[in-house]
């Protein structure tokens, strides 16, 4: 397949994948432990629907579409089963990132290698130089380019940019798909060969809306690679083409003068209420990002790249004068890439791909200014381009292989240099700091990474720095009060939840950061002790969000411990209906109708608990307790040694109160030499003040007597 499609044999293939694999290990090998950050924390970290234990399809959709993002639905079911495969151990995540970022360069490889022979016909040179050996190393030199540079770290390392690399996995294949299929003289072949890559583009569109350029991009490629070269087929398709243009510029207009119209108007697109720039000024502004994109890839040294870009806003053409002058720099290159279209196709088409792949980041979507895994894409142009030039200046095929090496080696160590920074939070955030000094939001997120160390000083620090430069903004004082609550600091806390309240009810319009500061607040109250005041905040809260089922949970949590199991299985229950249910709901609602003697509904959550989260140790401790103590009708001592066995599995058999309870499940089954074993091993792993009532126990084994305390002891 390869050799019919891409004029590749396996072992060039091989050869290529274990290459890049190698670039990558040397590039990112030391990246495994890099821990979670930034938005990796909601979308990944925090987001309870990543948790997959089953694939039950409620639990699927919830990972597709009750996530942060519903237009994203395989990005987080790729989470998803990144932790039913690792659990939350951050190295799997990895491994899969730089998986999916040397897939992408294998890509790039097989679309230059194609590209390049294409044009070598095209281009009437003889049939032996398209099949130049040398053509192979130049479109691996391509690949190799792609997974290097240090503009990818953001797509690579920053594990939520998974959403990025692999919609570029499913982009590229799509692309490639519709080349294999215009170049296979087989109507079937052909017909499958787009249906696949329809698919892989409806995937790519799942992943991350950056795909919706892909009909461009066939367009595009098309039109270098693929038409006839005397122009006949032009000629015959000169109506189709002639009205495409037509209408595409109509629309450009349109929109252009639409955004002028409304942000003199005083319109809010969607999403702008958040931001403090119109769809205009944000356009202005991307002429000098982009700029600056072309910066980056050109001159990526480690001290240039910065997680959080600041950009002051365009207010016009003149407003900053470097407006202007980006506007006409990127207006001439490319009038530039038009005229080198005959002359230098390669270098025309990266041009053109990197302006198409930026169109829809760097235009009026309401996104932040700048960042550098937008680039990801884009960049797939200039590292098909790169290798042609040195082709072309370089004419013999050593020189082009000493400085293509050089090239790599260059752009592997500031790869590895700048993932160093990435790999601790506070570095990071530090790195941020030193390039942009007023950025309230690093300061922010500094400080949360001191307090996950425990330095609350440090991070309160920063935290008041943040508050300070961006003293009206509601997350900062949100942001200092979980600092102090962690802290044990609750009245200070308290203010600060308070304070953060105040200003998101000035700001107008209620969002979904109301609810999380209401219930932190009521996370405080309780832990006051002042009762009404957090069922006060709680009810609030869930009047305020279209998706309450963290709230619902904790309310439901709080009317258990204050003795009000009816009142928290009415919650635990509305969430199971809201999500499809988790093995922490069931087992939280088990524990609910245990505490009001509905013993069968409890043993049936718990067992529910156990089917959505195998893994999940507490339910299967809490339904063996529960099959030893229960009521003669529903007790079981057979199941719940089974039950208790697994538990112990799940502990690693380190777990006193797990082996507690499998002792009590061979003492009621008659075994007390089992569980005179078991209940000294359970003595190994209990606290203090527990190893009176487990040395009773103990006792009571080795007279052959059975406690009935001892199922309900750690309750």
């Amino acid at each position: 397949m390869l050799k019919a499609t891409c004029g590749l044999s396996i072992g060039q293939g091989l050869l290529g994948i274990a290459g890049l694999t190698l670039l990558a290990v040397v590039s990112y090998g030391h990246t495994l432990d890099v821990p979670f950050t930034f938005d990796d924390l909601g979308n990944i970290q925090q987001n309870r629907f990543v948790r997959l234990e089953t694939f039950a399809p409620e639990q699927l959709y919830n990972v597709a579409f009750r996530s942060q993002s519903s237009t994203r639905p395989v990005a987080y079911i790729s989470f998803a089963l990144n932790y039913y495969l690792f659990g939350e151990d951050v190295r799997g995540f990895h491994l899969v990132n730089i998986t999916i970022h040397v897939m992408n360069g294998a890509l790039v490889s097989l679309l230059a290698l194609v590209a390049y022979r294409q044009w070598l016909r095209r281009d009437n040179a003889r049939e032996t130089d398209a099949e130049d050996p040398a053509i192979f190393w130049l479109a691996l030199l391509a690949g190799g380019l792609f997974v290097v540079h240090p503009l990818q770290i953001q797509a690579v390392t920053y594990l939520v940019q998974r959403m990025t690399s692999l919609a570029v996995t499913f982009y590229l294949g799509a692309l490639l798909a519709y080349v294999a299929g215009r170049r296979t003289p087989s109507t079937g072949r052909q017909l499958a060969w787009w249906l696949g890559g329809l698919v892989l583009w409806g995937l790519a569109l799942g992943t991350k809306q950056i795909a919706v350029t892909l009909p461009l991009a066939v367009a595009l490629y098309e039109w270098f690679f693929l038409r006839e070269p005397t122009g006949r087929g032009v000629a015959r398709r000169w109506p189709i083409l002639t009205t495409a243009v037509l209408l595409g510029f109509a629309v450009l207009i349109c929109l252009v003068a639409g955004i002028i119209y409304m942000s003199f108007q005083g319109f809010r697109f969607p999403g702008y209420e958040v931001r403090d720039y119109t769809p205009w000024q944000r356009v202005l502004t991307q002429f000098r990002v982009v700029l600056f994109y072309l910066g980056l890839v050109f001159w990526p040294l480690p001290s240039r790249l910065n997680l959080l870009h600041d950009f002051s806003t365009s207010r016009s053409l003149l407003d900053p004068p470097t407006t202007l002058l980006a506007f006409l720099s990127l207006t001439t290159l490319f009038v530039a890439a038009l005229g080198l279209a005959r002359r230098v196709p390669l270098v025309s088409f990266a041009i053109l791909w990197f302006f198409l792949q930026l169109a829809l980041e760097s235009s009026v979507v309401p996104l932040e200014m700048a960042f550098e895994h937008r680039l990801y894409l884009p960049l797939v142009g200039i590292c098909l381009a790169v290798p042609w030039l040195l082709r072309a200046v370089l004419r013999q095929p050593v020189w082009q292989l000493v400085v293509g090496v050089v090239l790599l080696g260059l752009l592997a160590r500031a790869t590895y240099v700048r993932n160093e920074v990435w790999r601790d939070p506070v570095r990071l955030w530090t790195d941020v700091i030193d390039k942009n000094e007023d950025d309230a939001r690093a300061y922010n997120n500094r400080g949360s990474a001191y307090e996950s160390r425990g330095e609350f000083a440090k991070a309160l620090a920063d935290h008041e720095r943040s508050i300070e430069l961006e003293p009206t903004n509601p997350m900062r004082h949100y942001s200092r009060a979980v600092c102090l609550f962690n802290w044990g600091k609750l009245e200070e806390a308290l203010a600060d939840f308070s304070k953060s309240l105040q200003l998101f009810e000035r700001a107008g319009k209620p969002d979904g950061r109301w609810t999380f500061a209401y219930e932190s607040r009521a996370r405080t109250y309780y832990r006051l002790g002042r009762l009404q005041e957090a069922f006060a905040d709680l009810d609030a809260a869930i009047a305020l969000a279209g998706n309450p089922v963290t709230t619902l949970q904790f309310r439901g949590e709080l009317h258990q411990a204050s003795g009000n199991s009816e009142a928290a299985i009415r919650d635990f229950s509305e969430v199971i209906v809201l999500t499809g249910g988790s093995g922490e709901l069931f087992e939280l609602r088990g524990s609910a109708r245990e505490a009001v003697a509905d013993f069968a509904g409890a043993l049936v959550d718990y067992e529910r608990a156990i089917q959505a989260e195998p893994r999940m140790a507490g339910a299967y401790l809490a339904l063996a307790k529960l099959l030893l103590s229960c009521p003669e009708d529903c007790r079981d001592p057979q199941r719940a040694l089974d039950v208790a066995r697994e538990a112990c599995e799940r502990t690693n058999w380190k777990d006193g109160e797990a082996l507690a309870v499998l002792a009590a499940a061979h003492a009621a089954l008659g075994d007390f030499a089992q569980a005179i074993q078991r209940q000294v091993e359970a003595m190994e792993h209990t606290s203090v003040d527990q190893l009176e009532v487990r040395r009773a126990t103990l006792s009571a084994y080795s007279r052959g007597e059975v406690p009935s305390a001892e199922a309900d002891d750690d309750r």
